[in-house]
C-alpha cells in the first residue's frame, strides 16, 4: 500500500423508520409494548418461544408472563437463566403497576444469584439454588412475586443436574435468556438440561432470543424440540417503527490500513455521543503487537486528559480535548470493562447495577469493552457503537448493534461503526483479511434483511388487471405478485415462510464456502439462489416435502431478489444526481444527503420493486432467481474501495473457489432433467445462457464421477 493511498470514509446506509401518521396503541391499558402484548396472547402455552431483536423489551415480556404463570396458572417457583452476571439486574424488581398491570415484578436479593460473590458454579450458589426451589409456597393475601423468583447465570444452571435431581423442577416456570447459547450438539450442557425438562414435560420454558442462530452454525434445537415451541417472532422493523424517539439506524464501515487501527479514531468517534467501543480479540490480527491496556489507553486520547479514577463509582474521569463541545466544567465519565484487575472493580460493577444507568443520561458517557456489554447490557442512552474487526460471529455483531437501538428521550438516530482492515496486494495475510472483511460486510447483509416491512409473495395470475404490488394501509405490509412463484400447500411450509426466512439467511451468510461463492464477481446466480439456497433448506428441513421446499426457497429467494433490486435502483438514482452535482459524493451510502429526496426504507422498497417491475414488464420467478441479491448487495457496500482494493478482493476469493463435489455434480444433474422437462432438450455446453452451460458441465462432471464409481467398483469385484 502506497504512502498516498487514501482511506475510505465511513461507508454508511441508513434505515429510517416512518413518521406515525396516527398515535400508537401501545403501550395499552396493561403497560405492554407491541412485542409485549403478543407473547401475553399466548401466555396459557406451556413452551414459548420469544425471537426478537435485543433492546425490544423481553425482559419485561417475560416478567408480564411469569407473574401471570404463578398467579393464575398453578406454577410454583421462576428460574430465569441469563449468560452472564451484568445481565442479572435487567430482571429486577420492576413497577408494572403505575403503567396498568395488576402486580409489580419483585425479586428478593438474596434469589438473584449473580449478585452473589464467588464463583457461580460454587457450592454456596448451587446450595442457594437448593434452598429456593425447597421453599414452600405460602398462600398470601396479596399476591407477591417476591419469594417465588431466582436469576441465575447459564454457568450455574449448567451443572444444576449434577446437583439437584430433575423432579424439583415440576410446576416451575424456567426462562433462559439469550437461548441462542443452546445446542441440540450432544457436548452442549445446556441444551441437554433443557432438553431434559422437556421430555419430562414437567415444567413450563420460556425461550428469548434475539437472534435465532449460533455463530457455529449448530442448530440450536432438534426439529421435534422446537415443534413443541408456540414462537412470537418481532422484526427489527416493527420495534424500529415502535419507538417514540429513535427514528434511524446507521450501519457503517471504516477501511483502515492494516495494523493501525487506532490511528482514525479521532475520524470516525463523535466524541459527544454516549459510545461503545468493543477493542479487537487479543488474539486477533487487528490487536497487533499492542496489549489490550496499550489500546484502552490510546482511545482514551481520542477523548481527552486522564485524571484519575472516581473512587465512588470506579469510572475513569476524563478532561475533554474538546471543552467546547461540552458543557462548561464538563468532565467524561468513562467505563473501563477490559482491565478486570483494576482495584475498583467491584465498585465498578456495583454502579454498573445502579438505576442510574438508567435514567441519568451524564451517569456514562463512553463504555470500553472487550468481551463484555454485549447481549442483555442494558445502557439505553447508548448512541454510537464502534467495533474493531470482525467478532467471533454473527450472532455477537447483532448484540452488540442492539446495544444502541433502545429507545430514550433525545435519542433520534444510532449508529454502529465497524472499523475493518483493508486489504492490499502483497499483503503477508491477505487471505485472512479478505475473509475477516467479508465476514463483516456479511453483516450488513444480515441488517438489511431484517430493516425491512413484511414483505410477502403471490402468485400471480395471468392477464390480472391488478397491479403487481399491493401495500396494506394498515399494517405496512407489502405484498408481491410474481408469476409462477409457487405457493405453499401445508401449514409448515407457510409457517417457515412467514417466520424463518431470517433464518435460513443467516446460515447462509454464515457458511464460509457459501460467502465465498455469493461475493465472486463471476458467480451465476443460480448458483446461489438455486444451489445453495436449496442445500441450506433441506439442511434445516430434512423432513420437509420437495414441494414445499421449493416452495420455501423461491419466496426466500424473492425477498432477497426484491431487496437488493431495491437498493441498486435507489443507489443508480443517487449516482445520477451525484453526477448531476445535486448531492455530495462524501456523504457515502448515507441515504439522507441533501437535496436528495429523504425516503423511509419502507418508501425506499416500494419505489424500488415498482422500478424493478417497470424495468423487467413482470416479474416472474425465472427473472427472480436470475439476481444474485448478495453480489448486488456487496457492490453497493463496497463502493468506497478504490478499484485496485476491489480487484484484489476478487482475486483473493476466486482463489478461495472450491472444485464441484459429487453431491453439487448430482444436484445440477437434476436440475437439468427439470431443465429437460422444460426445454424438451438436455442443456448444452455451446449455450449463451451461463446457468445452461453450468448445468451441461454439471452433467459432464456427475457421469465422471458415476464412471470413477463403476471402474472402482470393477476393481474391488475383479
Amino acid at each position: 500500500m502506497t504512502a498516498e493511498h487514501q482511506k475510505a470514509p465511513v461507508n454508511f446506509t441508513t434505515y429510517r423508520g416512518g413518521a406515525r401518521t396516527a398515535p400508537s396503541k401501545f403501550p395499552n391499558a396493561l403497560g405492554m409494548r407491541e412485542m409485549q402484548a403478543q407473547l401475553w396472547q399466548k401466555r396459557g402455552e406451556r413452551y414459548l418461544l420469544l425471537k426478537a431483536p435485543p433492546a425490544s423489551g423481553k425482559s419485561r415480556a417475560l416478567m408480564f408472563v411469569a407473574l401471570d404463570k404463578l398467579k393464575n396458572q398453578g406454577l410454583k417457583k421462576c428460574i430465569i437463566v441469563v449468560p452472564e452476571r451484568s445481565i442479572g439486574a435487567s430482571f429486577g424488581n420492576t413497577n408494572l403497576t403505575e403503567n396498568g398491570f395488576w402486580a409489580d415484578w419483585e425479586v428478593s436479593d438474596r434469589h438473584n444469584l449473580c449478585f452473589r460473590s464467588g464463583s457461580e458454579t460454587s457450592k454456596g450458589t448451587m446450595s442457594a439454588l437448593e434452598a429456593f426451589l425447597c421453599l414452600p409456597v405460602e398462600e398470601e393475601a396479596v399476591f407477591s412475586s417476591k419469594g417465588r423468583v431466582l436469576i441465575c447465570c447459564h454457568a450455574t444452571f449448567r451443572r444444576v443436574f449434577e446437583y439437584l435431581p430433575l423432579e424439583m423442577f415440576d410446576d416451575c416456570f424456567v426462562a433462559v435468556d439469550e437461548f441462542h447459547h443452546v445446542s441440540h450438539a450432544q457436548e452442549n450442557v445446556l441444551g441437554n438440561n433443557v432438553r431434559a425438562l422437556l421430555a419430562r414435560d414437567r415444567a413450563h420454558i420460556m425461550a428469548m432470543t434475539g437472534s435465532f442462530f449460533r455463530g457455529d452454525g449448530e442448530a440450536v434445537l432438534h426439529p421435534e424440540d422446537e415443534a413443541k415451541f408456540s414462537p412470537v417472532s418481532y422484526s427489527y422493523y416493527q420495534q424500529l417503527q415502535s419507538y417514540k424517539y429513535l427514528r434511524d439506524l446507521d450501519l457503517g464501515y471504516y477501511f483502515y490500513e492494516t495494523g493501525n487501527w487506532m490511528a482514525p479514531l479521532p475520524e470516525v468517534i463523535d466524541v459527544t455521543k454516549k459510545t461503545i467501543i468493543h477493542i479487537p480479540n487479543v488474539n486477533s490480527s487487528e490487536a497487533g503487537m499492542t496489549t489490550k491496556y496499550q489500546q484502552v489507553d490510546e482511545i482514551l486520547t481520542v477523548f481527552g486528559e486522564y485524571l484519575g479514577t472516581d473512587s465512588q463509582t470506579g469510572f475513569l474521569l476524563v478532561k475533554p480535548k474538546n471543552p467546547e463541545l461540552f458543557p462548561e466544567g464538563k468532565l467524561l465519565k468513562i467505563v473501563d470493562l477490559v482491565d478486570d484487575n483494576l482495584p475498583a472493580r467491584d465498585q465498578l460493577m456495583k454502579s454498573l447495577r445502579s438505576d442510574k444507568i438508567k435514567t441519568d443520561r451524564d451517569y456514562i458517557d463512553v463504555i470500553i469493552a472487550l468481551g463484555m456489554a454485549k447481549e442483555g447490557f442494558d445502557w439505553i442512552w447508548a448512541e454510537q457503537a464502534i467495533t474493531i474487526g470482525y467478532r467471533n460471529s454473527l450472532t455477537e455483531i447483532v448484540q452488540i448493534i442492539g446495544r444502541v437501538t433502545r429507545d430514550a428521550k433525545g435519542k433520534s438516530k444510532a449508529k454502529f461503526i465497524n472499523i475493518v482492515a483493508e486489504p492490499y496486494s502483497g499483503q503477508e495475510d491477505a487471505a485472512n483479511v479478505v475473509n475477516e472483511l467479508l465476514k463483516a460486510v456479511s453483516v450488513s447483509m444480515l441488517m438489511e434483511q431484517a430493516l425491512v416491512p413484511k414483505l410477502t409473495f403471490k402468485q400471480k395470475e395471468k392477464d390480472s388487471p391488478k397491479s403487481g404490488l399491493e401495500v396494506n394501509p394498515e399494517t405496512g405490509d407489502i405484498t408481491v405478485h410474481v408469476a409462477e412463484i409457487k405457493m405453499p400447500e401445508t401449514e409448515e411450509g407457510a409457517r417457515i415462510i412467514q417466520e424463518d426466512l431470517d433464518l435460513l439467511e443467516t446460515s447462509l451468510l454464515n457458511n464460509p464456502r457459501t460467502m465465498i461463492k455469493a461475493l465472486g464477481e463471476n458467480t451465476i446466480a443460480q448458483e446461489i439462489t438455486i444451489e445453495e439456497a436449496g442445500k441450506i433448506i433441506a439442511a434445516h428441513y430434512p423432513d420437509l416435502p420437495e414441494g414445499e421446499k421449493e416452495a420455501v426457497r423461491q419466496h426466500w429467494m424473492a425477498k432477497s431478489a426484491a431487496i437488493a433490486e431495491s437498493r441498486r435502483f435507489w443507489e443508480e438514482e443517487r449516482q445520477r444526481q451525484v453526477a448531476e452535482g445535486a448531492v455530495s459524493q462524501s456523504s457515502g451510502m448515507s441515504l439522507e444527503s441533501k437535496p436528495f429526496p429523504e425516503k423511509t426504507t419502507k418508501e425506499i422498497l416500494i419505489d424500488g420493486i415498482k422500478k424493478w417491475q417497470l424495468a423487467t414488464g413482470s416479474l416472474n420467478i425465472d427473472l427472480i432467481e436470475s439476481v444474485n441479491p448478495f453480489w448486488n448487495s456487496y457492490k453497493i457496500l463496497s463502493k468506497t474501495l478504490n478499484e485496485e482494493t476491489f480487484r484484489f478482493i476478487q482475486e483473493q476469493v476466486d482463489k478461495k473457489k472450491i472444485r464441484l463435489t459429487y453431491d453439487e455434480a448430482k444436484t445440477r444433474a437434476e436440475e437439468a432433467l427439470r431443465f429437460k422437462r422444460q426445454n424438451n432438450r438436455i442443456p448444452s455446453l455451446k449455450s449463451n445462457d451461463p446457468w445452461e452451460k453450468l448445468l451441461a458441465e454439471g452433467v459432464a462432471a456427475y457421469q465422471s464421477f458415476r464412471k470413477a464409481e463403476r471402474q472402482k467398483e470393477a476393481q474391488e469385484n475383479a
